[in-house]
């Protein structure tokens, strides 16, 4: 590897001179100017972000007479990141994009180097020795595309069980002359009490913790100490008399009074005795904290991870945007939950106890369930690899895992929308299992786009005999958008499920799973758990940036894996669900004018349609619940340029959205389908 020298410079709405920059937009661009041109080269870029600003994805755009090619990088949220990528054939001009904010921000390049052809896929292998395998196994027998493609996943993903090694190599010290600056101002700061409870714990096991508070950058800090009156008298006086910033709160006494007596404006966090912090821990979420958009949440929730007795990290919680769907059937939130004392003394009875109070935030009382959240997209502590409590396992089967409703009213109208053409291997098994799990009160529209085959006639005329099944004739040119649209205008239901030819229903009651939710005001697409006919899953949910635009996550995985986080076991929410099957009301798929039948008629329709009902501000929602086989079988040609013009088009459109789904972690790589660190 070849060090290579170079300048950064500002190119477009940025100040500064660096490593403190100012952004006067949202996309801040700088140029790197490197000693000799980087065109056809591997280069490894090494970055460093400032810890106390809101984390995001740097983007690398390599600019050329035949087009850009855009490089999504992950975020640094322990201060140190690092990219490898392909600078393409004919690059005239790097430039990078490190924060998606305007105001101040901390970014530095550390490095860049140049990878020698020769080396590239033994440092791949170094690096993810699976994809780096099948990355030099695809070039071997001419598969270059392929190559390129398992190239890029290993030189940029570490499994999650390399975590440990991960967590070492992205740490950097603080810097508050250089790129981190100070902390957030102390008199606007809010004060952060932990909560830790001793009835059950040694008072000894808190040392660790202790001294991590005394070394935090944020100095507005208490500690509360729990106890039932049990614990060693001489072991809590000792530990009181060395701060006036802890204190004994008893287990049975009203939390409320003394959560008041914290202050309006303060963060309470309900942790494990052994818990210890990151080094920064709490000016990280003070300064999450005090971000504008922040400034209605109930709860700011971080990142954590786990610690084995011999020091080394393990399994890292890089949690989601905040989900309310999520959240109703499982506790993400976990440890590194802050409350706002407002929100928990709003929530608690005259006399509920602090034993209450932990047990239940640290549990699955569904009575502490917040209205909105801010997440703190960076690994602020951790607790033992054994706890004693697991806060962020799924809540009890008894709770609902639907949406409740106790409205009576007439089961609506559902109205469900086939698009096809001729390949009645396809459209009959469809149909064959549509009608057998059908609900009761619906209409079947076959919207069909020209077809020829007698043998599809024919079918057709047995149909007419199914007085649920209808068939519309719309003679267009294919456009996937179109069609759709012309069948929901035909359609008469106040529920419109779009489904693919080429998808078969898997049991009875798919309706009742996603019913209460597709009703729900604030939620518009409703998306299922599709199987390939191997019964692996083809459809989780849609993350966006996925392969530089979106793409299905942990496709081709077991259903009976345990996932990223469990998620694709539990309703949650997404930026995009596919069309192979997507129910929604009719009122809210006409308040967005239905499909972009003139834009994306063809590719990307679905997505752009979730994203614009995003943009709304209405949820759009995966449902495990509701199952079926998906063939995925390409029915349809359409010309390269078209594919391409779309692309081109949804790439300038959803930028923002590419660069940053707030439902998947910016710490993880978007190169592949799968969770690994970026």
């Amino acid at each position: 590897m070849r060090d290579i020298a170079f300048t950064l410079r500002p190119v477009s709405d940025v100040e500064g001179h660096g490593p403190r920059w100012l952004a006067t937009s949202p996309e801040p661009w700088l140029e790197i100017l490197p000693e000799r041109s980087l065109a056809g080269c591997w280069i490894t870029l090494s970055w460093s972000s400032g810890l106390l600003d809101p984390v995001g994805r740097p983007v690398v755009v390599c600019r050329a007479p035949d087009g850009d090619e855009q490089h999504i990088l992950p975020a640094a949220p322990l201060g140190r990141g690092e990219w490898t990528g392909f600078v393409k054939p004919g690059t005239t001009s790097i430039r990078l994009s490190p924060s998606d904010r305007s105001g101040a921000f901390g970014f530095r390049i550390d490095r860049m180097t140049m990878i020698p052809p020769s080396r590239i896929f033994a440092h791949a292998i170094a690096n993810n020795r699976q994809h780096g395998l099948l990355a030099l196994g695809a070039r071997l027998i001419g598969w270059r595309q392929d190559s390129y493609f398992e190239l890029r996943q290993a030189l940029n993903g570490r499994r999650l069980a390399d975590y440990s090694k991960w967590r070492s190599l992205r740490t950097r010290p603080f810097e508050r002359d250089g790129v981190d600056g100070g902390p957030v101002d102390p008199g606007t700061a809010p004060h952060i009490a932990l909560c830790i409870d001793l009835r059950s714990t040694s008072a000894s096991e808190i040392e660790g913790l202790v001294g991590d508070l005394t070394r935090q950058q944020h100095e507005n800090w208490s500690l509360l100490l729990m106890t039932e009156g049990g614990e060693s008298a001489s072991e809590i006086a000792a530990l009181l008399a060395r701060s006036d910033r802890l204190r004994a709160v008893d287990a049975s006494e009203p939390a409320g009074k003394g959560l008041a007596a914290i202050g309006l404006k303060a963060l309470v966090a309900f942790v494990p005795a052994s818990t210890r912090l990151h080094d920064h821990a709490l000016a990280m979420v003070a300064a999450a904290a005090s971000l504008p958009e922040a400034g209605t949440a109930d709860v700011v929730y971080a990142d954590e991870d786990r610690r084995r007795p011999g020091g080394q990290f393990v399994d890292p919680r890089l949690k989601p945007g905040f989900d309310p769907v999520l959240l109703e059937v499982m506790n993400y939130l976990g440890s590194a939950a802050f409350w706002r004392t407002p929100f928990l003394t709003g929530k608690m009875e005259a006399d509920c106890s602090w034993a209450e109070a932990f047990d239940g935030l640290m549990g699955s009382d569904l009575r502490w369930m917040p209205a909105n959240g801010a997440h703190v997209a960076r690994i602020v502590l951790s607790t033992p690899a054994t706890p004693v409590s697991e806060k962020t396992g799924a809540r009890p089967k008894t709770m609902p895992i639907t949406p409740s409703t106790e409205s009576k009213a007439p089961e609506p109208l559902v109205s469900i929308i086939i698009p096809t053409k001729d390949r009645l291997d396809l459209l009959k098994p469809c149909i064959d299992s549509l009608l057998a799990h059908a609900p009761e009160n619906c209409e079947v529209i076959v919207a069909d786009n020209g077809s020829v085959e007698a043998k599809t006639r024919d079918y057709y005329g047995t149909l007419r005999h199914e007085p649920r099944v209808r068939i519309e004739e719309i003679a267009i040119p294919f456009n996937y958008s179109e069609i759709c649209n012309r069948a929901a205008v035909a359609s008469r239901g106040d529920v419109l499920v779009f489904l693919n030819n080429d998808t078969e229903f898997l049991h009875a009651g798919w309706w009742e799973a996603i019913r209460d939710f597709v009703l729900t005001p604030d939620v518009a697409a409703v998306g299922a758990r599709l199987l390939f006919p191997s019964g692996k899953v083809q459809h989780a949910g849609i993350v966006m940036g996925i392969h530089g635009r979106c793409g299905h996550f942990e496709a081709g995985v077991s259903p009976d894996e345990e996932g990223y986080f469990r998620r694709a076991h539990h309703p949650h929410q997404l930026m995009a669900v596919t069309a192979a099957f997507l129910a929604i009301e009719r009122h809210k798929f006409f308040e967005v004018n239905g499909f972009d039948q003139d834009m994306f008629p063809t590719d990307l329709s679905d997505v752009d349609f979730c994203l614009r009902l995003s943009r709304l501000g209405y949820k759009n929602v995966y449902v495990p619940g509701c199952r079926l086989l998906h063939h995925e079988t390409a029915s349809r040609d359409n010309s390269a340029g078209q594919y391409v013009r779309e692309r081109a088009y949804f790439s300038e459109v959803y930028r923002r959205e590419i660069r940053g789904d707030p439902y998947f972690s910016p710490i993880l790589s978007l190169y592949g389908g799968e969770a690994i660190l970026g």
